[in-house]
């Protein structure tokens, strides 16, 4: 086995307050798709998207209900445009990766951890990929409310990227994302560090994409969500499993 690679980045923000949020679609062809997008009322949530795209979860604040984060993914297949349509106005930033060496979509699916709070520390959970240790790529997702900046990424991770929507203040976000290789069995990645303290609400995410040629699980993947209700109508369920 050998890592699954970042060949391209992409990041933007719709900084209007609309229902349409269309994303940045990494340079290139090929590969896997991944695209995270922080929004920044959570009294809209994810109507629809562009066809061929899948959603991996959708997590909302529960606390004041100022932002939420979706990762979505897609095999390229060089009609890879997307634009996601929300239940009413809003503003959105995100974060888009094109992966090199990726397990098939049809093998094995990205794996996520998932947490939210309320101070300045977006902070990805541990995450446990199924199938034991791997060269895993694995990503930090961090989506606050308030916009601002990230001072500061996860130790030990890489090519961190953020986009926000302007205006330090409620009703506007920020995402941000930052990488790794590593052979491992799970990993708990550091924070984001966001320069609007304790007013910012945040979802953060760490996702695992498997590499190619690796055994498959076996079974579902994992999904682990610390602090989110996992009831119906909270979202946080994938769109398709193994």
């Amino acid at each position: 086995m050998t890592f699954p690679t970042v060949s391209n980045r992409a990041s933007g923000a719709q900084t209007a307050n609309q229902a349409d949020q269309p994303i940045t679609i990494p340079a290139g062809s090929g590969g896997l798709l991944v695209v995270e997008l922080s929004y920044a009322d959570t009294l809209q949530t994810v109507s629809t998207y562009t066809a061929g795209w899948d959603l991996l979860f959708n997590v909302q604040q529960t606390s004041g209900g100022n932002n939420a984060l979706a990762v979505f993914y897609k095999e390229a297949t060089g009609s890879d445009a997307l634009t996601v349509t929300m239940t009413g106005n809003t503003r959105s930033a995100h974060t888009s990766h094109r992966i090199s060496g990726a397990e098939a979509l049809a093998t094995q699916l990205p794996e996520y951890a998932t947490a939210i709070a309320t101070n300045s520390s977006a902070d990805s959970p541990d995450l446990i990929p199924t199938g034991g240790a791997k060269d895993y790529l694995w990503f930090s997702f961090g989506a606050s409310s308030h916009a601002g900046t990230y001072t500061s990424y996860p130790a030990d991770f890489v090519n961190g990227s953020q986009a926000n929507t302007g205006t330090a203040s409620a009703g506007h976000c920020i995402a941000g994302a930052a990488e790794r290789e590593l052979n491992a069995a799970s990993l708990n990645p550091g924070a984001f560090v966001h320069d609007q303290a304790t007013v910012a609400e945040w979802v953060a995410a760490t996702v695992a994409i498997h590499p190619a040629g690796a055994p498959p699980a076996g079974q579902p993947f994992r999904i682990r969500t610390q602090g989110v209700p996992t009831g119906a109508g909270r979202h946080d369920r994938p769109s398709r499993w193994n």
